[in-house]
């Protein structure tokens, strides 16, 4: 999951690539992990995105593309989800905190 995470594999195919059927792999995550492969990924790749935003320049556009997302616009909703607050707001923020203090 971790090195597809600008192309994501499908659940389905993942399950099939460990030799399990989908409902197995469903329930060894959520016995494990207490989610979803589903959601696991999303997370993967949101915990991504916001290591892109807090730790470089690349525009909002190609960190979404790079985490996978079709369009900046669902990258955003998508992380708004998760972390409460847009990807700017998170990068905004994060630069305030590097400021040293005079």
């Amino acid at each position: 999951m971790e090195a597809s995470l600008g192309d994501p594999v499908e659940i389905s195919d993942l399950a099939s690539s460990v030799a399990l059927s989908l409902r197995q792999l469903e329930r060894l995550f959520h016995a494990n992990l207490g989610k979803s492969p589903s959601h696991f990924y999303i997370e993967l790749r949101m915990t991504r995105a916001k290591e892109l935003l807090v730790y470089t320049e690349l525009a909002i556009g190609e960190i979404a593309e790079i985490c996978g997302y079709q369009s900046a616009s669902h990258f955003g909703r998508s992380y708004r989800t998760r972390f409460r607050e847009s990807p700017a707001a998170t990068r905004k923020a994060e630069r305030r905190r590097e400021v040293p203090a005079s």
